[in-house]
């Protein structure tokens, strides 16, 4: 047999030798890197662990917490309309906030109760329909109204007759034909039949119905009618049952209405007639509703210990219901130290009040809590303390520049 050369017993060398010899000579070279860098005096370029831990900090968090603030230079403030105040504390008038209930306006309201006995024979008016003044509601069907309308056509009868003998009492007493007693009896007879007449008249206008009789004789039909413009806010009416002296409709002008409220006993001397107030309701919890305190009861519930107070409010797009639950804020003639901002340095981000505070760092958007706007102006309640710079113009600008900053940091 032919001997092997060698080349071919070096490529059928086991795999595994042919890599540890790799790795050997990989080490051997580390190593002479190491030494030559030892002799010329310098140190092994390592990492320490505390090193690589912050590098990899910071490769997370390119950007420290300084670096989030919107940051502005004097030209771009000026170009943005942006200018900053220091808010210090100022007195403020310091007020009470009260629970109640809407309630219609005590002054504006009416129940219709029929005049009369009888029975509804149909009923125009819904519940919660707007009304006017004189707008017929129901229609009844009295017998005793059948009966004050005959003692009234009797009495228009009588007064008739009794004209005409007077006319010829007269007549024959100018003549000398009867004598003058007799024509002061017919004169007395004249007069005691329209003394009659109108009492019969009055009774139907008090009642509501009109003297005119119709062709028919003695009509016994009336109409229930609104004595004031508003909603009709109870029905108690049923066309075929009979009606006497119960209530058939509350009508209510809801253009305006109370807000009734407990004000406790220690609070009373704080409380006057005239305060202003702001009311708040949980259907609209974003909006505030002007209104005035406008009587505070004279006596006191001996039970809870409060006062009743109403606090008038307009209402003309009838958004305030009766019976809603309400909170009212009240002024009171006492001062205390607070600050207070105008409302443009307020805006609302992810829901919340926000105003933008000028630091060394640029401006930062800060969550606050406001007790509502009183003349273009809001007071803090919390969020914010004496002495911090606010932005009190140009805040949509500032706005406008976070959110675009906080969608690039999230691209």
């Amino acid at each position: 047999m032919r001997a092997e050369p060698p080349a071919m017993k070096r490529l059928r060398m086991p795999v595994a030798t042919i890599v540890a010899t790799a790795v050997i000579g990989a080490l051997l070279v580390s190593c002479g890197d190491r030494q030559s860098a030892t002799a010329n005096g310098k140190k092994p370029a390592t990492q320490s662990e505390p090193a690589a831990a912050a590098a990899v900090t910071a490769s997370a968090n390119p950007a420290s917490e300084a670096d989030k603030a919107l940051r502005l230079t004097p030209a771009q403030m000026q170009e943005a309309g942006v200018r900053v105040e220091t808010i210090q504390p100022s007195s403020v008038n310091a007020s009470i906030t009260l629970s109640g209930t809407v309630s219609p306006n005590q002054n504006r309201i009416a129940k219709v109760i029929p005049r009369l006995p009888g029975r509804i024979t149909s009923v125009p008016a819904a519940l919660g329909a707007h009304v006017k003044a004189g707008q017929t509601l129901a229609v009844l069907e009295s017998i005793e109204l059948g009966d004050v309308r005959s003692t009234f056509l009797q009495a228009r009868s009588e007064a008739s007759v009794a004209d005409a003998a007077l006319a010829r009492a007269k007549s024959l007493s100018a003549e000398d034909i009867i004598p003058r007693k007799d024509y002061l009896r017919a004169r007395a007879d004249a007069q005691r039949a329209h003394a009659a007449l109108q009492a019969a008249s009055d009774k139907l206008r008090i009642l509501g119905v009109s003297p005119t009789v119709s062709e028919s004789g003695a009509d016994a039909v009336y109409s229930l009618v609104a004595p004031l413009a508003g909603t009709v806010i109870e029905k108690q009416a049923v066309p075929g049952t009979l009606a006497d002296k119960e209530s058939l409709f509350t009508v209510a002008d809801l253009s305006n209405v109370w807000v009734v409220a407990d004000v406790f006993e220690r609070d009373l001397s704080r409380l006057a007639v005239g305060a202003a107030a702001e009311v708040t309701v949980a259907a609209y919890p974003d909006e505030r509703f002007a209104g005035q305190v406008v009587y505070l009861s004279a006596t006191l519930d001996v039970a809870t210990r409060t006062v009743k107070a109403q606090i008038e409010l307009p209402n003309p797009q009838r958004r305030l219901k009766p019976g809603m639950f309400a909170s009212a804020s009240v002024a009171t003639s006492a001062t205390e130290p607070a600050l207070v901002l105008p409302a443009a340095a307020v805006t609302l981000v992810d829901g919340k009040p926000t105003v933008f505070i000028e630091t060394k760092t640029g401006f930062e958007p800060r969550s606050i809590e406001t007790s509502g706007e009183v003349a273009g102006m809001v007071t803090v309640r919390q969020g914010l303390t004496g002495g911090e710079r606010v932005a009190i113009d140009g805040v949509y600008a500032l706005k406008s520049r976070m959110l675009k900053s906080q969608l690039g940091s999230t691209d």
